[in-house]
């Protein structure tokens, strides 16, 4: 629990904060079962795509990539 502490400190940083909301991001702390649960979320909405769509990973990882590389 004190590297979740740490880390959570580190992300209330404006120095750490700014680049994230310069992305339109925001990075979010919390307890390891947060995270745990957010990806696990995450993942299975991913999943449900990828499935639906009939992609291998590997397609998935191509699409992501090229769609990731097109942003400004």
């Amino acid at each position: 629990m004190k590297l979740n502490a740490a880390i959570n400190g580190i992300l209330e940083q404006p120095d750490v904060k700014q680049p994230f909301a310069a992305l339109g991001a925001v990075g979010i702390g919390g307890p390891p079962e947060k995270l745990r649960d957010d990806l696990g979320a995450e993942i299975a909405q991913w999943e449900e795509l990828v499935k639906m769509r009939g992609w291998s990973l590997m397609e998935f990882v191509i699409i992501f990539i090229r769609i990731d590389a097109a942003k400004p």
